[in-house]
């Protein structure tokens, strides 16, 4: 049989206590967390994959509405003629429904036609309320960066020029491989 350690009665309960109440205050909700929840107000926001965008580039311009459960967003009409692209389509996709929340998005397809800074004109959409009420949610105007393909060569007019003659020159293993191979296939 083995001898049972001797205690100390006044040294285990506190210890007890101290661990409860470091356990009641890690449980205990924190009030300065964000609560999140659907908005008060349906907003709306663009946002441009991928952000750099090369002369000739397809892009995705996408359109997310967020609105409060049971409201509708009618169709994006994009503006006609935004200097530096074409516009290619626009698709809507179904809506996210999130709880208290809900998420109408629209993707736009634009493909970049000139090189410079350049302004996605500012919008609005109108969203239509459970009840029948509407109200119009203005988009942002977002700025568009359109770079060039060939930054590392900015005055060569081909791609790929003609190598020079005298690169060729003193390279007599070149030519007599060359002319091996067409006796060859001859």
């Amino acid at each position: 049989m083995r001898a049972a350690t001797p205690t100390r009665p006044g040294r285990a309960r506190p210890c007890a206590w101290i661990l409860t109440a470091l356990l009641a205050a890690a449980c205990g909700e924190d009030p300065a967390a964000p609560v999140l929840g659907a908005p008060t107000a349906p907003r709306a926001t663009l946002v441009l994959e991928p952000p750099r965008v090369g002369v000739g580039d397809v892009a995705t311009l996408g359109l997310a509405i967020v609105t409060p459960a049971g409201y509708t967003a009618r169709p994006y009409a994009p503006p006609p003629g935004v200097p530096g692209f074409w516009l290619l389509g626009t698709e809507n996709l179904p809506v996210e429904k999130q709880g208290s929340r809900w998420i109408h998005r629209t993707r736009i397809r634009i493909r970049a036609r000139e090189v410079g800074s350049f302004l996605w004109p500012r919008g609005s959409i109108t969203v239509e309320g459970p009840e029948g009420e509407t109200q119009v949610v203005s988009v942002e105007e977002l700025p568009l960066e359109v770079t060039s393909v060939r930054p590392e060569y900015p005055d060569r007019i081909t791609p790929f020029g003609a190598r020079r003659l005298e690169t060729l020159q003193g390279r007599g293993r070149d030519w007599s491989s060359a002319a091996a191979g067409a006796t060859g296939a001859v």
